[in-house]
């Protein structure tokens, strides 16, 4: 896998190209101090103390108020109330432990939240969050509906903060620099991409399709751990759909010679660009080996 192909599969790089063809989206510079945040480092370091790491997973101070992911039914408890920061377990920090009674001061990103909280509004309320490359699925247990639906900017800081897909995505860049410590403040620009939150999605109206030198040599279904029984006597009529789309549309403006893309096919035939990954790495082939 080249460099230059990881590159292009960030969403910022390929977004303004493809508006037209996928989903709405919000695209925010994230900041060097919410990132060393999300890597679990001190946001905002003394200069005489250097970085502290690996810091306890606390949520941002808000300024909104709004609190992440409320009960679906006011008789549960609420999944993330161990998660209050209020809360005086020695994993929050407690304030006995301190000489000045203070604590473990979660960090405030003030900018950043109202821009965020902005975003998730104009796309109606509900969004997707994801960096560069990488969405956060695999934390959906800290939610309360065990989705990647947000509709504040606690939900996103909590969802990117205890996801590794989201630690890969800081990590892609490191291998290039010379100072571990440093990587993330070296000049490499992170966004927060959100991404309009469509409910009732059906899983088997997503594929996943491969390109090798510039042409498209598989399709498969995105999600190879369930057999959906329209697929069979649907493939014939979505192959075509899919083919005639990449090469209308992508081959001629993705510059990449091998990538794969996701693509959502509507019920009315119409197809929608999901997303980019490189060829190979830890791009999954699914039903392909």
């Amino acid at each position: 896998m080249l460099l230059e192909e990881l590159l292009r599969c960030q969403i910022q790089e390929w977004y303004p190209a493809f508006r037209r063809h996928t989903v709405p989206t919000a695209i925010i510079p994230l900041p060097a101090a919410f990132l060393r945040y999300l890597a679990g480092r001190t946001a905002y370091p003394d200069p005489d103390e250097g970085d502290q790491g690996p810091l306890p997973f606390v949520l941002p101070t808000l300024t909104s108020g709004r609190a992440p992911f409320p009960p679906l039914q006011g008789h549960f408890p609420d999944p993330v109330s161990l998660l209050d920061r209020d809360n005086t377990d020695p994993l929050f920090g407690d304030s006995d432990s301190d000489d000045e009674g203070e604590g473990l001061l979660p960090p405030a990103f003030p900018e950043l939240e109202a821009a965020v909280d902005a975003a998730i509004a104009d796309l109606g309320g509900a969004a997707l969050p994801k960096l560069n490359w990488s969405a956060p699925k695999d934390a959906v247990f800290m939610a309360a509906d065990g989705t990647v639906r947000c509709t504040c900017f606690a939900e996103v800081a909590m969802l990117l903060r205890a996801s590794d897909c989201v630690a890969h995505d800081l990590d892609a860049e490191q291998e290039s620099s010379d100072d571990d410590e440093t990587w993330v403040d070296d000049g490499f620009q992170y966004y927060l991409a959100l991404r309009k939150w469509y409910p009732g999605l059906r899983p088997e109206s997503e594929f996943r399709c491969f390109v090798r030198g510039r042409k498209l040599v598989g399709v498969s279904q995105r999600d190879p751990s369930a057999y959906y029984p329209s697929l069979p006597g649907w493939s014939a009529e979505v192959q075509p759909k899919i083919e005639d789309f990449f090469e209308e549309f992508i081959e001629p403006q993705f510059a990449s010679e091998n990538y794969t893309f996701d693509v959502y096919v509507r019920a009315d035939g119409r197809v929608k660009l999901i997303d980019f990954n490189p060829w190979g790495g830890y791009t999954l082939p699914l039903l392909f080996t």
